[in-house]
Formats: structure tokens, sequence, C-alpha cells
């Protein structure tokens, strides 16, 4: 069976700085059936991966989690799908 694969930039909504070992996950019917991280520069590269529908989830330190769903993987064939995370802030308080 031919399969495809995912691929993308990973970055953050408000300054637009590439994230790096961000966790990528690509689900199926509420399975994870493959996943990754982002390298130095905040690319991402999934595969090979069987045609289908997934849902496609990001989860960083600092960032609220992301989720894209209805990723559409075509065999024989490379789908981009670029993820903007946005950053949570965290009141450490006084010491």
């Amino acid at each position: 069976m031919d399969t495809g694969e995912l691929k993308g930039k990973v970055t953050g909504r408000e300054t637009g700085v590439e994230l790096p070992f961000v966790n990528i996950s690509l689900e199926q019917n509420g399975k994870e059936v493959a996943g990754g991280s982002s390298d130095f520069v905040g690319q991402y590269k999934i595969g090979p991966i069987a045609p289908g529908k997934y849902t496609l989830k990001s989860t960083f330190t600092g960032y609220k989690p992301a989720e894209i769903t209805e990723i559409v993987i075509n065999a024989g064939r490379t789908s981009v799908y670029d993820l903007e995370l946005t950053s949570t802030v965290i009141n450490a308080g006084e010491f």
C-alpha cells in the first residue's frame, strides 16, 4: 500500500519564532498512530503514514496544546501543516 507523509513548521503565535523540540502526535479515531518532535529550527516530518484523515496534536512546555482536525494524508504525497502555538503566562509569584 502506498503511504504519504506529513511535514511542517512549529512557531510561537506571538513572536513567529521557530520552536524546537515540540512534541507532535498524529491520531486516528482517538489513538496515536505516529509521532515525533520538531528539530532545532521548528521543522517536523512524520512518515510513512497510511492514507486517511487524522488529528494533529502538539504539546510544548510554556505553550497551550494545539490541535488540527481533519488532516488529510494522501498516498504518494507530502501534506504540509504548520502549527502556531500560543504561549501561556506562568505567574511564579514573589520569592
